[in-house]
């Protein structure tokens, strides 16, 4: 599949070279067997189109956006609807822990398992648990830190809006 995705790309560069070429004086286009692309020295299976305008020593090369993304770590979506060529490079270590909060437990079996499923996570010197586990184990114990008073008149707990809490498993 990827040969053909490289292959559809390569033939459109070409034809759109080849239409230049009427508008703009193309010497010459061809598929240049000779360069290679090559990226953190290992070589990337791609096509390369080299493209010689009229008045030009030297010509431009072109190849698969694709293969290059992906050969620099990045991820390439097509939007037909947009149609645009989309390339991201973000990384796994970009994630917003917004709405993550402080993990606490004894049992180290369930630590590892949480972890292992991607509900906890190990960042700036503590755990957290994600918003959709917090919401799974709803019915959970809470322990809840600071600013907590009691309301004598219900018997029960309130907790003040700049209240922490950790979610404590055992």
């Amino acid at each position: 599949m990827k040969k053909f995705v490289s292959g559809l790309l390569t033939g459109i560069i070409i034809a759109s070279a080849f239409t230049a070429m009427a508008a703009t004086g193309i010497k010459e286009a061809y598929f240049n067997d000779v360069i290679k692309l090559v990226v953190d020295g290992k070589v990337i299976d791609t096509e390369i189109v080299t493209v010689t305008s009229e008045g030009q020593v030297n010509g431009k090369n072109y190849v698969s956006a694709r293969d290059l993304a992906e050969a620099l770590g990045a991820t390439v979506t097509w939007d037909g609807a947009k149609k645009e060529i989309q390339i991201s490079t973000r990384t796994n270590t970009e994630v917003d822990y917004s709405g993550w909060v402080p993990y606490s437990t004894s049992n180290l079996e369930l630590l590892i398992d949480n972890i292992k499923k991607g509900y906890v996570v190990y960042y700036n010197g503590q755990y957290l648990a994600s918003p959709e586990y917090v919401e799974m184990i709803s019915n959970e114990e809470v322990v809840y830190e600071n600013d907590v008073s009691n309301d004598s008149s219900n018997n029960r707990s309130l907790l003040t809006p700049d209240a922490e809490y950790k979610i404590v498993d055992d």
